[in-house]
């Protein structure tokens, strides 16, 4: 578990270096997060749809 949080804290540092290296990195690093965030939440609600479907048996 001490190694997960280790590991979170060196890709933070890493992603704040890439985001100060350029004036232009931390606008493609915000809107490459969004993409992700939406993808992510588009695919949990499809996936959350179609569990409670199959339970509901439909």
């Amino acid at each position: 578990m001490v190694w997960i949080i280790d590991n979170l804290i060196e890709v933070i540092a890493l992603f704040a270096q890439v985001a100060t290296n350029d004036p232009a990195s931390p606008l493609l690093l915000l809107s490459a997060a969004g993409i992700l965030v939406f993808a992510l939440g588009t695919f949990g609600v499809l996936a959350i749809g179609g569990v409670l479907s199959a339970l509901a048996g439909s």
